[in-house]
């Protein structure tokens, strides 16, 4: 029997009181009758999917990470070295006895000490106390030159009543961790979400959607099947920090807990809805029922498309996309009959998803393109059509239609863009084209095409190394006013239209207008 001698006091919390007590110990007793309740280096990202979604939440420490207790080990080895800092320990409710806690008394008298009463004897595969905190120091100490010297304990320890259950102790534990550098986003993320904290908190915002695009994130994780179809998501989401991420490709699917959650969110939950919003794991069935028909239906080599693609075919950017549209069509539509029918009807067949084409996804080109790919997906799925004179998804990417409108506007007298007897001229991608104006002295870009994500707008006249840009004023809603001092009669524009992956057109309009 182990005894300890502790001071003991309550911090009082609402109605609640919890008793802490305060004492020392050797390292290496801590390390013979203490566990940790760690997720093992076998666990995969599906057991933890499935720990969070149960109560209580069982393994909700890191594994042991051996370089970090021998960093330590070696640190004490040298004498001149000594741990002040405290470790917080609790009881393990798994464990067959509980810690005995009994007044310390000297000649029979009562003192402020309390004795802690551990029986370390007992077979039994649990240890009878979880280390909350500091279990690396604990292990790096007990091997250590220094493994019998004290160190300073803060114990959580039940007396009377469960003040310190399997899901109070894990929520500590979160608590005291989640904001420390050390631990990973992943296993921050899954932690806050299982105890509701930080933006998983009933006083964060948006903390309701936060939490459902979680379940529905964990739900496919954890699910093999749903309806008797295999769940193609099924352990192929990160939810564990490292190396996990290789097991999970190649396959075309590269997405970590946080993103994937984010990603429900903000396009689904977070997301004006025209029908009746879905629970998590209706959300998570109809993802796998998308993900499903969408690997059926596209008729692209898989190894070479944009979805389920090798090395430089696999484009994120495009699974990005598709998931904004399908959760879109989620919250405008509602769950589909088919979606192998949505797919085939918005040309998914059709279209070749071998985007070799494309010239640039780095940079600028990289958040130009996911802006584009995102827009078009929603419209098409929100419409449940592609735009009219376009039957293939690819071709309209590249800028296949591609056109806007350059309007010709008045002034008022207040020298403001007048909305009264304005001029139009239709331009598509390849025109050259004379825009008479006048007696209109301004002009503005509008009504462009799904498939433009930014116009650039030059004059051709200018000096050969010398660009000279208007396209910040004739993109702005007051457009731009012709001025003799700055342009020219006739002003030669040339229109450099953006797509998807680096590719552009462009159109050449000379304005015609009297200075």
């Amino acid at each position: 029997m182990i005894r300890i001698q502790a001071l003991k006091d309550l911090i009082q919390s609402g109605q609640r009181s919890y008793p802490i007590y305060l004492a020392l110990m050797r390292a290496d007793v801590i390390d013979e009758i203490a566990d940790v309740p760690s997720y093992r280096e076998t666990t995969t990202n599906a057991d933890v999917a499935r720990n969070v979604s149960t109560r209580p939440v069982k393994e909700w420490q890191r594994p042991k990470i051996t370089d970090k207790v021998e960093s330590i080990s070696q640190l004490f080895d040298d004498t001149g070295e000594f741990m002040p800092n405290p470790i917080l320990i609790g009881e393990n409710p798994n464990a067959s006895a509980a810690v005995e806690i009994e007044p310390y008394l000297v000649a029979g008298n009562g003192t402020p000490v309390w004795e802690l009463l551990i029986d370390e004897t007992l077979a039994d595969a649990e240890k009878p106390l979880w280390i909350l905190d500091g279990q690396h120091r604990i292990a790096g100490l007990a091997a250590s030159a220094q493994s019998s010297n004290p160190v300073p304990v803060v114990f959580l320890l039940n007396q009377g009543s469960p003040h310190y259950g399997a899901d109070k102790l894990a929520e500590i534990f979160a608590q005291v961790t989640t904001s420390a550098t050390q631990l990973g986003p992943l296993h921050r993320e899954w932690l806050s979400y299982a105890f509701g904290l930080n933006h998983y908190s009933l006083q964060a915002n948006r903390a309701p959607e936060q939490k459902k695009a979680m379940e529905a994130v964990v739900a496919l994780c954890k699910t093999p099947s749903f309806g008797g179809q295999a769940n193609p998501f099924h352990d192929r989401i990160q939810f564990i920090d490292g190396p996990s991420l290789i097991k999970i490709l190649p396959g075309g699917h590269v997405y970590d807990c946080i993103e994937l959650k984010e990603t429900v969110r903000r396009r689904y939950y977070s997301a004006q809805k025209t029908r009746a919003e879905l629970d998590p794991d209706e959300v998570a069935r109809e993802m796998c029922f998308a993900r499903t028909a969408l690997r059926k239906v596209i008729k692209t080599p898989r190894k070479r498309s944009v979805f389920f693609g090798e090395g430089d075919h696999h484009q994120k950017i495009m699974e990005d996309a598709f998931w904004a549209g399908a959760l879109r069509l989620l919250a405008e539509h509602g769950a589909p009959r088919s979606w192998n029918d949505v797919l085939r009807k918005l040309h998914f067949d059709s279209t070749s998803w071998d985007f070799s084409w494309k010239r640039s996804l780095h940079g600028r080109e990289q958040s130009r393109s996911k802006t584009l790919a995102i827009k078009v997906m929603e419209d098409i799925f929100a419409n449940k059509e592609l735009p009219e004179g376009s039957d293939n998804i690819a071709d309209l990417l590249q800028g296949s239609g591609a056109r806007f409108v350059l309007e010709a506007f008045r002034l008022t007298s207040a020298g403001r863009r007048s909305s009264k007897r304005t001029k139009e001229l239709q331009v598509s991608k390849g025109d050259s084209r004379s825009f008479a104006i006048e007696p209109c002295v301004g002009i503005r870009i509008r009504e462009r095409s799904l498939n433009i994500q930014e116009i650039q707008v030059t004059d051709k006249q200018a000096p050969p190394g010398r660009l000279v840009p208007y396209s910040r004023e004739v993109l702005r809603n007051a457009g731009m006013t012709l001025d003799g001092a700055r342009h020219n009669s006739p002003l030669q524009l040339l229109f450099t239209l953006k797509h998807y992956g680096g590719v552009t057109s462009a159109a050449d309009v000379h304005i015609d207008w009297k200075p």
